[in-house]
């Protein structure tokens, strides 16, 4: 096992990364039951403002990434936190329809100047380190999905718009930590080329194309986190405080498995860590509706983790192969863009399946798509592998 020590800069924008998830997933867990249960929300209008935040964090990213590599990575992250602040800001003294949405267009964009940034200074790092990277920084996001649903549980209990006002404070104070240690930030890959270039060169690469198009499966499944999951467990309980305990269990899950399996994450081919993901995702979700109770959920949660413990890292891994020592913004860019519409397609597909959570059948439907999305990445895979093959010719 590799065991060269990061350097400062990334140790330092990894923790920026836990504190701009742990603020996250402070109100994230409590946003779907806020917007139904206290502002009395429909359906539609929950899934809306969720799609709002996912459609603009991941959509946004093809011009922001695009933006970073010929611009300035530095700036966007910096950026993105201020305006993830003011977005939650927002959430506190909104509470018509349309001023949530603006709200929630703001938490969004605050996301899409500052992911794909980051992941272009990750996926600068020498290829010795690079993949040590990304494990870490799939820690930290683990540790804000524990941290973060504690500290919301907490003060729901006293005002539900309280996480809100925690969230915003801790985006504060982590742009004011980026600005203290920016000289320090890593080179990136600058992009010098004309922009119909560099679009032809990212835009030509088919197989990475293709990748993308299966992982909006993946995407689809990965969103119920954030609907599915909570909704269920308050339709179970009608106790806000529980549902906090899907998302540590997620978190604890996650980060403990991503200790136990550094090594195979180092070792193994990022498409097969995907491929095995996705399978245990649709089966897990499959499973919530065979009986209502919160202990299943949570078994349910556990196994889910599991699969997302194993494809996300694996897909930002493949992201980061794909991109090497190209400029990475326009990759990752692309790559939250696949999961704006997974996303978006997954979170009105919650919906609808929790409004009919009593029938068992309609959560099949998840197994179909982790299936569908398993087979997808197998036949990519033979054919990179294909492609990769010294003797290879085409036709």
């Amino acid at each position: 096992m590799n065991k060269e020590r990061l350097p400062q800069s990334i140790t330092v924008l990894l923790g920026a990364v836990l504190f701009m998830n742990t603020g996250s997933f402070m109100i994230m867990p409590f946003l779907a039951i806020y917007l139904s249960s206290d502002l009395h929300f429909m359906s539609w209008q929950v899934g809306t403002v969720l799609t709002t935040i996912l459609v603009t964090q991941r959509g946004v990213p093809i011009f922001t990434g695009f933006l970073g590599d010929r611009g300035s990575h530095r700036i966007n992250v910096i950026a993105g936190v201020i305006v993830r602040a003011l977005g939650f800001g927002g959430l506190i003294v909104a509470h018509e329809f349309w001023s949530i949405v603006i709200a929630a267009v703001f938490v969004g964009f605050g996301g899409a100047l500052f992911d794909p940034s980051v992941s272009a200074f990750f996926s600068a790092q020498p290829e010795t380190i690079r993949k040590k990277t990304f494990t870490y920084f799939n820690q930290m996001l683990n540790s804000g999905v524990i941290v973060g649903p504690l500290i919301g549980a907490v003060f729901v209990a006293f005002d539900p718009v309280y996480p809100f006002t925690i969230a915003g404070a801790t985006m504060i104070v982590v742009a004011i930590a980026i600005m203290l240690y920016s000289k320090q930030l890593p080179a990136t890959v600058k992009d010098d080329r004309k922009i119909v270039d560099s679009l032809k060169v990212t835009f030509s690469n088919t197989p990475f194309l293709l990748f993308l198009a299966v992982l909006t499966l993946f995407w689809m499944m990965f969103s119920q986190l954030n609907i599915s999951f909570p909704v269920k467990g308050y339709d179970l309980t009608s106790n806000k405080q529980l549902v906090s305990s899907i998302f540590v269990l997620n978190g604890v899950a996650g980060l403990c498995l991503m200790f136990f399996l550094r090594k195979f994450f180092l070792t193994k081919n990022p498409l097969t860590m995907v491929k095995a993901g996705v399978i245990l995702m649709g089966v897990a979700i499959a499973l919530i509706g065979l009986v209502p109770s919160i202990y299943w959920l949570l078994v349910c949660v556990f196994f889910y983790t599991v699969g997302e413990t194993l494809a996300l890292p694996g897909a930002e891994m493949t992201v980061a192969q794909f991109s090497n020592n190209k400029p990475a913004g326009l990759f990752f860019g692309l790559f939250q863009a696949s999961w704006a519409i997974g996303g978006s397609i997954g979170n009105y597909i919650g919906a609808w399946v929790n409004k009919v959570n009593d029938t068992f059948w309609s959560w099949l439907l998840f197994l179909v798509i982790g299936v569908a999305a398993a087979l997808c990445f197998q036949l990519l895979d033979k054919r990179m592998k294909i492609d990769q093959q010294p003797n290879h010719k085409a036709g």
